[in-house]
């Protein structure tokens, strides 16, 4: 590691575990002067596009985000009215509700739209 270690941190984000180091260096040196310009725009229909002519195509991640969502959406509406909805549906992480209580009864009516 270049530079002097300034601070040491250790977190936690779930089951992983991460080291951040701050270390504190010299300005570096300047690379010399090629005398060359490049340019960048950015667009829609190309993420973006540079000064020699080539492009980057948009990843549309916005796009990959909502088929998913529609195909969720899908499966939710397949749903019969007065069928059991699973675990995994309801969203409670797998816990069961005990038959005759009002969560059990409540996963067998149908939602409102």
């Amino acid at each position: 590691m270049a530079g002097n270690v300034k601070t040491i941190s250790v977190k936690r984000e779930g089951r992983r575990w991460y080291v951040i180091l701050t270390a504190g260096q010299t300005a570096p040196e300047p690379l010399p002067r090629t005398g060359s310009v490049a340019g960048i725009g950015m667009g829609t229909a190309n993420f973006l596009a540079d000064s020699g002519g080539e492009f980057v195509p948009n990843l549309r991640h916005g796009a990959k985000a909502a088929a998913r969502l529609e195909e969720a959406q899908r499966a939710l509406a397949r749903v019969q009215a007065g069928q059991q909805v699973s675990a995994q549906g309801r969203g409670d992480g797998g816990a069961a509700a005990p038959q005759g209580s009002a969560l059990s009864a409540w996963t067998t009516r149908t939602r409102p739209r």
